[in-house]
């Protein structure tokens, strides 16, 4: 079963392969209201954090903006997966498309889309109508016959401001992936090995995502790094990670982690760290 079926399966258990491939498809083919519904269905926590985030990030408050950005890669991801699944063979890759929606995230809360739906529901809508134009197949979700400006009380300086506010973050975003690699010091082939794959297999997820198998322990790695810098100072980091020591079996961080323990190391980091002062 594709990686999407499968997880709109766990959410919504009841669901027969049918269903869950309807829910996929109206966001290519549907109309706005369908596609609003299944947009939601499958990002719905994205798009309530995008709905909370709005008002204050186009305003200029820096939380709010990167809560913003922060959501809008991860509803552009679970609607790429989306489309992946409705279009397996017309989004392959889903590179540029991805590249495509991110960009949307500076203009969609000005929709007409936001206008009439809201926040949440119209930044949602407005990457459907951006995602329909990249696939063939997909039926164009137009603007809202009932066109309706969003309600935000801005200047021209302050919309200038948030665009290259997102536009700084979109460029400084950093995927976990790639967070893993350069806290840790490590080429492509070193995190290959760190996740028992090919070195091709990390240049495709790099373009593409980590597949659902490997979130968790992608997850988990992520946790180690954070303790890692929040106690020791940068240049220490890497040197740690791959120095033998009797809490992993005589073994580094990093060959812990390799040999599917990224579990015990985090819980001897944590263990560690509890009663430590940062380096």
């Amino acid at each position: 079963m594709p990686v999407v079926a499968f997880w709109l399966r766990l959410r919504f258990g009841c669901a027969t392969l049918l269903d869950v491939g309807k829910v996929a498809e109206q966001i290519l083919v549907g109309s706005p209201a369908k596609a609003a519904a299944a947009a939601r269905k499958i990002a719905g926590e994205a798009i309530a954090e995008i709905e909370e985030a709005l008002p204050g990030a186009v305003k200029g408050d820096r939380r709010q903006l990167d809560l913003y950005v922060s959501a809008v890669d991860l509803m552009t991801e679970q609607l790429l997966k989306a489309a992946q699944e409705a279009r397996p063979d017309a989004a392959k890759s889903g590179t540029w498309e991805k590249a495509m929606l991110r960009g949307g995230a500076i203009n969609a809360p000005f929709s007409p889309w936001v206008g009439v739906m809201g926040p949440g529901k119209g930044v949602a809508l407005a990457m459907v109508s951006l995602l329909r134009q990249t696939l063939p197949d997909a039926a164009p979700l137009g603007p809202p016959p009932r066109r309706r400006p969003p309600d935000w009380d801005l200047d021209d300086r302050d919309a200038v401001r948030f665009y290259r506010a997102v536009t700084d973050r979109l460029e400084k975003a950093e995927l976990p992936l790639e967070r893993v690699g350069r806290v840790l010091n490590l080429n492509r082939t070193e995190l290959a090995s760190l996740f028992g794959v090919s070195r091709q297999a990390v240049e495709k997820w790099e373009t593409q995502s980590v597949p659902s198998e490997r979130q968790g322990k992608l997850s988990t790695v992520g946790a180690i790094v954070d303790l890692l810098e929040a106690q020791l100072k940068p240049d220490r980091i890497a040197a740690v990670a791959r120095r033998a020591a009797s809490a992993y079996g005589d073994r580094s961080i990093l060959a812990a982690i390799a040999a599917g323990e990224e579990d015990l190391v985090l819980a001897e980091l944590r263990k560690a760290f509890d009663w430590a002062t940062p380096d």
